[in-house]
């Protein structure tokens, strides 16, 4: 997840440093971080609480906009 590692990053905080403050093992993080594995909807509160990084850039299928659909055309 790209935008986690930029935060990371540019705050210059380590995947271990954020688990701990979070209060999960960093290979949680570092998983996250790397796109092995998306966080839950939990935890993904937490780390937009944490780092300011939208919920919808976090998990975009949980809290991302409805897609539009004002110009798909019904089934025939």
């Amino acid at each position: 997840m790209t935008h986690l590692r930029d935060h990371l990053k540019d705050c210059g905080k380590t995947p271990s440093a954020l688990a701990k403050e979070l209060g999960v093992q960093p290979s949680t993080i570092t998983r996250i971080v790397r796109g092995e594995r998306r966080p839950s909807a939990r935890l993904a509160r937490r780390i937009a609480q944490v780092t300011g990084i939208a919920l919808a850039v976090l998990r975009p299928d949980v809290y991302g906009p409805m897609p539009d659909t004002s110009s798909v055309e019904p089934p025939s």
